[in-house]
């Protein structure tokens, strides 16, 4: 199978950044890749990441007010690059070397910005091609570099501090996007934030261990000689699915909070409940079953680290943990909980939750400043900084500690439109009682930035069957219909999911959603019944960014086997069927292509008889493939449909032509 084309480094702007002293041993913290850090300044200030707004915020720890909002282009100069630029920069995480100088993964525009501490502005842009998709940054304590890891080249990138230059590389193979790295700088662990296939999920007996088991990953990695030492699975849990605890799959994994003698790691991610379901199990998905946000601990200091599955903690009422870091003396560890607006507080020894206090919305990123006394949270959707005085934890206090107050980030003009804006927020919300019962799910909790979770779940339920979660970047609500199934003809129609599935009480007034058969898909419209509603449906609408593929030639064109296959897909009638914007059907038309089994249900309850298209535009990042995920390759998922033959030669240029698409043909 074609490789993603390497990262290729283009330095713009300040070439050279200043040497500076080693950390000394004895100050040494682990490190991991974060949306929100505290500097080694007396006293120290916080840079905090604005993704929508495309900047980096500064605030002083200290009078907890902004500093400064820093937008990220080079200073005084015109940003050119090879390929076409990216609208935006889409900033995800940043990581401070020992110089004090700020580097930050820019996912959308492919390049890492470096800010100069003194003048708070970006000095250094290092370009790596906008299909790289750079995302998690973290620096080696001990000064030895800075490592990134890479969505769309797949790769491990390590920087020289000083010199900028690009020093190793090693393949991570797909959706590893947060790092972590030990005190001593010796390890460094990766995580892959979308747990690959179980074996059979794409079926009605999903197999949790054995034979092709892999389950949720972290990658140990030698630092020194960019080497895989070992891959720590995280095991599927068999727990009775309970009010307080539940069975399931450790997905969307963040980024390992590494204890500061290296011992042990905490992973904060959600949990997929896939073993359940009305013809998995005779058990259909519901509120707090569906998905739950944990922690699983690591051994790290065993001959051979894995996981202590004993020491999984599951955060009842929370569908995500996004983040966690340890207090510094490794006491606490502090976890921000997405979907419910707070974070919880955890007993390193004992692995419990001793505290649960409230933030604002989508909290993704938690740091603890250096003297332990002081927490900070990025509540992304609210634009503020959450502050708590934290220092009872020396004394084993947790009821001590005060609710918190919050700081704006911004200093520049709102860009998301209002209603997108409100839209977002609901997208990512679980507090909401009218989106969710108990703060578990939220539309994020499957749709991570508007992309699928790589799950299959079992809708029998809801009147449909096996589904693998479709990406709405670039095709949601871009339709007629929507779904596998075409069972729902506006993005509005998800508040029938909300109410049936998430337990909320719903949106719409429910005198609006039970008038003229409102209540069913396919029915009245519901759009204009409800202003946060139609903000919903619009922010899903917006969503109009395809993956750029790193499979292209390095200048962006098409390969000659992709460009043999582009003529193939209209001789061989490709476009009978994929033939709108996305290259998909316009969801009214439903294709048996020979997919269908008895496993793939029903649509409302009625007979299904075809399925609708799906777009084929960044098809290279939604694997798996078919409506149940059955299809583990672009070529696996080609030969599947009944409607035409290939021979070798013409399946492999097709498959790099369809693993070509994006943004750019």
């Amino acid at each position: 199978s074609q490789k993603p084309t390497a990262a290729i480094v283009r330095i713009l702007g300040q070439v050279r950044g200043p040497s500076a002293a080693a950390n000394p041993a004895s100050l040494r913290l682990p490190q991991g890749s974060t949306s929100i850090a505290y500097d080694r300044q007396d006293p120290p200030r916080i840079w905090v990441i604005n993704p929508d707004q495309d900047s980096v915020s500064v605030l002083d720890s200290k009078t907890r007010t902004l500093l400064r909002e820093i937008p990220l282009t080079v200073s005084g100069r015109a940003e050119t690059a090879p390929e076409k630029p990216a609208t935006e920069h889409g900033p995800r995480t940043l990581a401070i070397d020992n110089a004090g100088h700020v580097w930050v993964a820019n996912r959308h525009s492919g390049s890492i910005s470096i800010i100069d501490p003194a003048t708070m502005t970006v000095a250094t842009r290092i370009a790596l091609g906008v299909a790289t998709q750079p995302y998690g940054v973290v620096a080696a304590p001990d000064g030895s570099g800075i490592w990134v890891s890479t969505l769309g080249s797949q790769e491990l990138l390590q920087f020289d501090p000083v010199t900028r230059q690009l020093k190793q590389r090693m393949a991570l193979g797909p959706e590893v996007r947060h790092l972590a790295i030990t005190a001593d700088s010796k390890r460094l662990l990766a995580s892959r934030f979308i747990t690959p296939a179980l074996p059979g999920e794409s079926t009605l007996t999903p197999r949790t261990r054995g034979t092709g088991f892999r389950g949720g990953e972290v990658l140990l990695i030698d630092p020194a000689r960019a080497t895989l030492q070992r891959t720590i699975p995280l095991a599927v849990s068999t727990l009775e699915d309970t009010p307080i605890q539940g069975r399931g799959l450790p997905n969307y994994l963040g980024a390992a909070a590494i204890s500061p003698d290296g011992r042990s790691a905490w992973i904060p991610s959600k949990q997929d409940n896939i073993q359940r379901g009305q013809s998995r199990d005779g058990q259909p998905l519901d509120f707090q079953s569906t998905v739950r946000a944990i922690v699983s601990n690591l051994d790290l200091q065993a001959a051979t680290p894995a996981e202590r599955p004993a020491r999984r903690y599951d955060v009842d009422n929370s569908g995500q943990a996004s983040a966690a870091t340890y207090t510094p003396d490794g006491r606490y560890v502090l976890v921000a909980l997405e979907t419910s607006r707070e974070i919880s507080i955890l007993n390193a020894a004992t692995g419990t939750e001793v505290r649960r206090l409230d933030v604002q919305r989508t909290p993704q990123g938690i740091a603890v400043s250096p003297d332990g006394k002081q927490a900070a949270i990025s509540n992304v959707m609210s634009r503020t900084v959450s502050f708590f005085d934290i220092s009872a934890l020396a004394n084993d206090e947790p009821r001590a500690i005060l609710p918190a107050t919050a700081t704006g980030t911004l200093k520049s003009a709102e860009r998301m439109p209002a209603q997108l804006k409100r839209g977002k927020e609901l997208f990512h919300d679980a507090r909401d009682p009218r989106l969710a019962r108990d703060r578990y799910m939220s539309c994020a909790s499957c749709h991570s930035e508007g992309y699928g979770d790589g799950r299959v779940w079992d809708m029998s339920s809801l009147g449909e069957g096996l589904r693998k979660t479709i990406s709405l970047q670039g095709h949601g609500g871009k339709k007629a219909r929507l779904h596998w199934s075409g069972n729902f003809d506006e993005v509005q129609d998800f508040e029938q999911q909300i109410r049936a599935l998430g337990g909320g009480s719903g949106l719409m007034p429910i005198g609006s959603f039970e008038l003229n058969g409102r209540s069913l898909p396919l029915g009245t419209p519901k759009a204009g019944q409800s202003d946060d509603l139609d903000a919903l449906a619009a922010y899903v609408n917006s969503l109009n960014r395809y993956a750029p593929s790193p499979y292209r030639n390095s200048d962006r064109s098409l390969t000659a086997s992709a460009k043999a296959g582009e003529s193939l897909f209209a001789s061989k009638g490709c476009t009978t069927c994929h033939s709108n914007a996305d290259l998909g059907g316009d969801g009214l038309t439903r294709h048996d292509i020979g997919t269908l089994k008895p496993a793939s249900g029903k649509v409302q309850g009625e007979a299904l008889t075809g399925l609708v298209a799906p777009g084929l535009r960044d098809a290279w990042y939604t694997a798996p493939y078919l409506h149940d995920g059955s299809a583990d390759t672009l070529e696996a998922a080609i030969q599947a449909h009944n409607t035409n033959t290939f021979t070798a030669a013409e399946l492999s240029s097709l498959a790099a032509y369809i693993r070509q698409l994006g943004n750019g043909q």
